[in-house]
């Protein structure tokens, strides 16, 4: 390799320029022609519908599911989540109308995350039981805990 003596950089690859930027003019081409740009009052309706349908689903399957099926809950609360946030996002052009489901999802999402939070903290100790002081206490802190996710988790099914 050749090296500038006075700058110290190696020589300039002139005859691979315009082979780069017609490779990067067609990959700009290639990708703005494989999207159809949709103004935002159309495309809003679609992303939400698609996300609310996500969540009905979800949460048909979860009341379909096992009592004990943490996942089938946990997914209807990502699929919440997602829907919350859309709604925000697209606040602006949200009728009223949309203001009570958003009520509502908010109340779903209190619930589940009360029940993640209550499965959250018994794997976490069932993890770490080596750092409490005897089995007794690890056993009596597990039972609490295994309680209250029974607990969240019949509320959370109520809801659906």
């Amino acid at each position: 390799m050749q090296v500038f003596p006075a700058l110290g950089l190696p020589p300039r690859n002139d005859h691979l320029e315009p082979s780069l930027r017609d490779a990067i003019n067609a990959a700009n081409e290639n990708q703005t022609a494989a999207h159809e740009a949709l103004p935002m009052d159309k495309f809003e309706p679609r992303r939400l519908g698609s996300a609310e349908k996500s969540l009905h689903k979800r949460m048909r399957l979860a009341s379909r599911a096992k009592k004990s099926d943490y996942a089938s809950y946990h997914a209807v609360r990502k699929a919440g989540e997602k829907v919350r946030y859309l709604l925000e996002f697209f606040e602006p052009l949200r009728s009223k109308k949309q203001f009570k489901s958003a009520k509502a999802l908010k109340k779903i999402q209190k619930r589940f995350g009360v029940l993640n939070d209550a499965v959250a903290s018994e794997e976490l100790l069932l993890q770490n039981t080596h750092l409490l002081q005897d089995d007794i206490s690890a056993g009596n802190a597990l039972a609490a805990l295994e309680k209250e996710r029974r607990r969240r988790m019949r509320a959370a099914a109520r809801l659906l």
